[in-house]
């Protein structure tokens, strides 16, 4: 299963955001990270993906997990 998540910031909060990610403890062992992947968007915007992978039967404790530590 995955959980995509997508987010939407000013782009002269890019600094901020990048120490917020820096300040996120790593992932439990049962969940796989594929990104963020960042673009920019008419020079004013960053829009980053994320895509977090687990087994189905982890759904509720990677839910928890991500939703506790996702910086925005």
């Amino acid at each position: 299963m995955i959980i995509i998540s997508e987010s939407l910031y000013p782009s002269e909060s890019s600094e901020e955001i990048v120490k917020l990610i820096s300040e996120i403890p790593p992932l439990p062992d049962f969940i796989s990270l594929k990104g963020p992947y960042a673009r920019f968007i008419l020079k004013t915007r960053i829009k980053s993906i994320s895509i977090y992978e687990f087994d189905d039967l982890e759904f509720s404790k990677a839910f928890e997990y991500i939703a506790s530590v996702h910086p925005w």
